[in-house]
């Protein structure tokens, strides 16, 4: 996530948009790549590809999120170009049978938001290993936070858009993170409590958009807890942290 922010940062090329860009009106063809076999997409060289764009003129689309799932024949990428002008793209693009956590920064929570899961099953019964992965999880979707965006885009000299690839969104990766965790943590109170102060500390000093949506996923939580269930005292202890949650959208 780190390195993710500071290659945005250093790189004048490089932006992070809510919308799909506008592909250029100059380029009057384009060609299609599809997958060769069926896998998880594992890497993506955005070096290369920029550097092919900038070369020969191209405008290249991707089509696939880093680890989504594509079958045989698949449309992965678009190359629009000028008339005549040769296609030559290779092996920019990895795709293998396992995901990784190379490029995947979403596949790195989910296997964290794994062990708090196998750390909350009945047969083990760890909530402690949980609730410190929890607090990590939170933490990391705080960065991840800052890099809110659909889509990836790089620019040539001429600020003419050349490559865009398009990304999971905070919103996605909260969901990924939680949902499950949400589901099967919801009879204890130790890891609801760890949940709402992971919200909080995502949220906290963000920006409206991120605590709006933080705000809509407590929302699903609350759905999915009977508070009745729960003694007094920690009825209270959840409206606490409800309320301190809540209070971020004022």
């Amino acid at each position: 996530i780190k390195e993710q922010e500071e290659k945005i940062r250093k790189n004048r090329h490089l932006s992070l948009l809510k919308e799909k860009p506008t592909i250029p009106v100059n380029l009057s063809e384009k060609k299609h790549i599809y997958s060769k076999d069926f896998g998880y997409l594992q890497l993506i060289n955005e070096e290369e590809l920029y550097k092919k764009a900038c070369e020969f003129g191209y405008c290249i689309e991707v089509h696939k999120k880093m680890g989504e799932f594509v079958s045989e024949n698949k449309l992965i990428l678009t190359i629009f170009k000028n008339k005549n002008t040769e296609v030559s793209i290779g092996d920019e693009i990895a795709i293998g049978n396992e995901r990784t956590i190379l490029q995947d920064v979403d596949f790195g929570l989910e296997k964290l938001a794994e062990v708090a899961l196998r750390a909350i099953s009945p047969g083990i019964n760890d909530p402690n290993t949980a609730i410190e992965c929890i607090h990590h999880l939170g933490m990391c979707l705080r960065a991840v936070s800052k890099l809110d965006g659909s889509y990836l885009v790089y620019y040539d000299d001429n600020n003419r858009m050349i490559l865009s690839i398009p990304q999971r969104t905070y919103k996605e990766m909260l969901r990924s993170c939680f949902y499950q965790i949400c589901h099967y943590g919801k009879d204890d109170i130790s890891i609801l409590i760890t949940i709402y102060e992971a919200l909080y500390e995502i949220a906290v000093d963000n920006s409206k958009t991120i605590i709006e949506q933080t705000l809509k996923f407590s929302e699903y939580l609350e759905e999915k807890i009977n508070q009745n269930t729960f003694p007094t005292f920690d009825r209270e202890l959840l409206l606490q942290k409800h309320k301190a949650l809540h209070e971020l959208k004022n």
